[in-house]
């Protein structure tokens, strides 16, 4: 028995809505030790302590370990009372606990108070996107929107932080960081954070509230880490968005996801749901639950329920982000982000014309879903597709666009690689999918995403999951750029190459332009897309 973790968090987290201290023990094995009571006993010390930190509360966590959390004022007298608990627990249990709260209290009683939290509450309409899959679309889908409003948006995501479209600080900043960066622009007049899964255990949010929630979908992902073991897990953590909106405010559900459905009323925000099928399960049971539906009606982005009557967006087909239609995620993206851009008040014409003019290409989307022709040796053209795809959901979303864009004649080539942070089940399964859909699979290695396996131990799961469906990897290559290469000496007219993209994006576009390739328009997507469904 004794301290797993004590971790100190600065803003909302999936604990509680609020900055926070969570303590992980191994389960006690005192008699008379069991959650309820550790909670009780956190309260008391605080109390008896006159710290303002409570009320605990209390949950099963990983491993067979039990988790206290409980909101803190300062953090120096927040983190005493959790190394008080400690102490209680790790401590001789002959000791009449009584005696060992009074000697906890005087602990907390000596500590320096330390700081008040600095968790910042936005002056201007904020939207916090989460989910599994989507965030960074739905992010940059926004901050478009809002740009086409004549205002000054800026956001936060796993590519960087951006100001009005341009990048001002790359790499990951979808944690309470990238928030705080966000907000600091100046002349800010709408801000979208991209809220992950560990930052929210890891730190809580960067903001106390916000205006609008967009919680896109839930799917095995990074199981495993920072006690999030299953996708019902998964869901609770991301749920966070949802319970810091505002009174007043909404919170933008997928409807068609049943873990996204049942936190519909986990904070004050009404709920405004999206649906790929007004007609579905998850539309009826939406319009039984209440609130505005953005769902495709007759091939049209329609909104529902916000109106004295149905809000038309346009045609599915000309939105570019979704791919002519095959992108079914990126249908479920645009509605995501054209609900939360109306629930925040940005204008009808605004979101339609951010609808219109967000064209998933290397510049306004680049790493999602860009599409490429290229000269092929036998004289004819290929399609690329350069896609982020790092999960089973992502990588069915890949191989369907690939076999919707791949005319008859052509074939598929699929360039697969795992992070090592994924489950055994879930880097096999990545490979099965390809293994199936594809004419022929690659792996191509991500060295810089190995997170404690060896590069030999994702190519044995990923070779199994290929074996499982009768394939054997064509190739095996040590980076993305060899594997592209590789795939475009093979290309023949009509084929597709589609390629997980992960660390060397910018390395393969580069070699792309190279050879010539042009990336794809809107008009000649939905042109490829229409001679293969012929």
């Amino acid at each position: 028995m004794g301290l797993v973790e004590l971790r100190v968090l600065v803003g909302p987290n999936p604990d509680i809505p609020a900055p926070a201290v969570r303590v992980t023990l191994a389960q006690p094995d005192q008699p008379g030790l069991d959650g309820a009571v550790l909670a009780a006993v956190t309260d008391r010390i605080a109390q008896e302590a006159g710290v303002d930190a409570g009320p605990a509360v209390t949950r099963p966590g990983p491993d067979g370990t039990v988790v206290v959390a409980f909101p803190w004022q300062r953090d120096g007298s927040g983190r005493a009372v959790a190394e008080a608990l400690v102490s209680i627990v790790e401590a001789d249990p002959a000791v009449p606990l009584d005696e060992r709260i009074a000697a906890a209290v005087a602990h907390v009683r000596a500590a320096d108070p330390g700081d008040p939290p600095d968790v910042l509450d936005p002056l201007v309409p904020t939207v916090a996107v989460t989910g599994t899959n989507g965030k960074t679309t739905t992010t940059r889908l926004l901050g478009r929107m809002a740009g086409e409003a004549g205002l000054l948006a800026a956001w936060s995501s796993t590519d960087g932080v951006f100001v009005a479209g341009r990048c001002v600080e790359p790499g990951d900043w979808s944690g309470p960081g990238g928030a705080r960066r966000v907000l600091a622009t100046q002349g800010l007049d709408f801000a979208v954070l991209e809220t992950a899964r560990g930052g929210l255990m890891l730190r809580g949010m960067g903001v106390a509230a916000v205006d609008v929630a967009v919680f896109t979908n839930v799917s095995p992902d990074h199981l495993g880490l920072q006690g999030i073991d299953t996708v019902e897990q998964l869901a609770w953590a991301k749920s966070t968005v949802v319970r810091v909106v505002r009174p007043g405010g909404w919170a933008v559900l997928n409807a068609d996801d049943p873990l996204v459905r049942q936190y519909h009323d986990a904070g004050p925000g009404s709920p405004w749901w999206f649906a790929l099928d007004p007609a579905g399960e998850g539309a009826e049971l939406a319009r039984r639950l209440g609130g505005p539906l953005a769902s495709v009606v007759g091939g049209r982005m329609v909104v529902s329920g916000w109106q004295d009557s149905p809000v038309d967006l346009g045609s599915v087909l000309d939105v570019p982000v979704t791919i002519a239609g095959l992108s079914r995620e990126n249908v479920a993206n645009a509605l995501a982000a054209a609900s939360a851009g109306l629930a925040i008040g940005l204008p009808v014409e605004a979101v339609r014309a951010g609808l219109a003019s967000f064209a998933p290409d290397p510049t306004t989307s680049p790493g999602r879903m860009n599409i490429w022709s290229v000269p092929t040796t036998d004289g004819g053209s290929a399609t690329v597709i350069l896609d982020f795809a790092h999960n089973e959901a992502g990588a069915e979303a890949l191989l369907r666009v690939g076999a919707g864009l791949r005319p008859p004649g052509g074939a598929l080539h699929v360039s697969i690689g795992n992070a090592g942070d994924r489950t055994d089940e879930g880097i096999a399964e990545v490979a099965r999918l390809a293994g199936a859909a594809a004419d022929s699979v690659q792996l191509a290695a991500k060295s810089h995403y190995l997170r404690g396996r060896t590069q030999a131990e994702i190519d044995a799961l990923q070779r199994a999951g290929l074996a499982s469906v009768g394939k054997t990897p064509i190739e095996e290559t040590p980076d993305e750029p060899s594997g592209l290469r590789a795939l475009l000496a093979r290309a023949r007219d009509g084929d597709v190459l589609a390629m997980m993209i992960h660390q060397d994006r910018e390395a393969c576009v580069g070699l792309l332009e190279g050879v010539h390739a042009t990336p794809d328009d809107p008009a000649t997507i939905r042109a490829k897309a229409a001679s293969a469904h012929r």
